[in-house]
């Protein structure tokens, strides 16, 4: 999962949700703001993914805003944000090569 798409996590109810205990990562809250805006050109929402992927019990991380970060457990690998890839296609790959 991708920038934004760790919120998809948050839909899941909470006693259904598998990834509850994982570490995870997003876009940090400075980059969902400047992403939506500069890059999308759309009017931000405050989304607050980072808060509500700590709120449902997931152990959140980041690194610096802009700063290609990614995280693994188990089997689901998040990147922070687009310039990511380079470490989500390391952890991904590594992932698939254990299957």
């Amino acid at each position: 999962m991708i920038c934004h798409t760790p919120a998809l996590i948050t839909t899941i109810h909470e006693e259904e949700n598998l990834f509850i205990g994982y570490k995870v990562n997003s876009v940090s809250p400075i980059e969902e703001i400047n992403i939506e805006k500069l890059i999308m050109k759309g009017k931000p929402k405050k989304r607050m993914i980072a808060k509500q992927l700590k709120k449902l019990g997931l152990k959140y991380e980041r690194g610096g805003p802009g700063k290609n970060f990614s995280t693994r457990d188990r089997n689901l690998v998040t990147s922070q944000n687009p310039f990511s890839g380079e470490s989500f296609n390391e952890l991904f790959l590594d992932l698939l090569s254990k299957y």
